[in-house]
């Protein structure tokens, strides 16, 4: 489902995915089993599943599994890390490839990249 401009814009693969917000999941290709909420929420990843976005670039260029943002800037930078959750303002805003990370409050690992 998809709801809002250009929300699962690229969807070709992908499935039972709800997208809600402009550019919210806009990429994903392959992906299923996501949820994004939010302006760009999940948008520039291409895959990965069982993730939740909720909030502004949440999980923006996220590929992996298992992660769950909510807050704006949340997990922003994750590209292949899993079973991660970040709550909270820019809340591990910097993960790339951090497994098991957990982030509760504002800012709180921002800077940390693994």
């Amino acid at each position: 489902m998809a709801i809002g401009r250009s929300a699962l814009k690229s969807s070709t693969t992908s499935g039972s995915n709800t997208a809600i917000g402009r550019s919210a999941l806009e990429m994903n290709t392959a992906g299923s089993q996501n949820t994004a909420v939010g302006y760009r929420a999940m948008g520039i990843g291409t895959g990965g599943t069982y993730n939740t976005a909720v909030g502004v670039d949440c999980l923006l260029n996220n590929t992996a599994t298992y992660n769950t943002a909510v807050g704006t800037f949340g997990l922003k930078a994750n590209t292949s890390a899993g079973n991660s959750v970040a709550v909270g303002f820019k809340a591990a805003t910097a993960n790339t490839t951090g497994y098991n990370q957990v982030a509760i409050g504002h800012q709180s690992l921002m800077t940390v990249t693994t």
